[in-house]
């Protein structure tokens, strides 16, 4: 899955030694909180499954963020996505994001914390203007090892009618995504 609009490439990281990576791993592990990530090991051991994408985005050919897709059975789960901070505030996020919506004909499922801190609330409010909706706001990411925590989150969708009940898409992304 490459996405391009000629400023910004979706890139797919097809190997451990793919060119960017690195700048990937570091952005990854500096953007997302212990409990809302991986360890980055575990992201690169992630691209040996069929239905896991860990794109780079990028601009003009630079390294400016990342997006970590699954491909499920009625929809397309993002699992974190993230700009590198030189690259913030110039609508990359939601250009890529768009970029990845748009090319769908299922739904586009993704998490995010729930609007405790300032910083949750801005991020609820960037997904809700590029056109997601709240679909359950009972939602719990699992913990991502048994030294981690689950954390209370909402999960959202880019449509308003979902194909499949809720509890089946929860429990769908628990298994495939989370292992459980």
């Amino acid at each position: 899955m490459e996405f391009t609009n000629g400023v910004i490439s979706l890139v797919p990281v097809t190997s451990p030694d793919f060119p960017g990576l690195a700048e990937v791993k570091l952005l990854y592990y500096r953007a997302f909180q212990p409990n809302e990530r991986r360890e980055v090991s575990d992201l690169v051991a992630q691209l040996e499954k069929p239905n896991f994408s860990l794109l780079i985005i990028q601009m003009y050919e630079m390294p400016a963020g990342l997006i970590a897709l699954w491909q499920l059975s009625n929809y397309l789960f993002i699992e974190h996505i993230a700009v590198t901070e030189q690259f913030r505030n110039r609508k990359i996020g939601e250009t890529a994001i768009k970029m990845i919506a748009d090319s769908q004909e299922q739904p586009v499922l993704l998490e995010t914390a729930f609007p405790t801190e300032t910083i949750a609330e801005n991020r609820l409010a960037f997904y809700e203007r590029i056109g997601f909706d709240i679909i359950n706001e009972n939602y719990e990411q699992p913990a991502y090892s048994p030294e981690k925590q689950s954390k209370k989150m909402l999960l959202l969708s880019n449509r308003s009618t979902m194909p499949d009940p809720i509890e089946e898409i929860v429990a769908e992304i628990y298994k495939v995504i989370y292992g459980q």
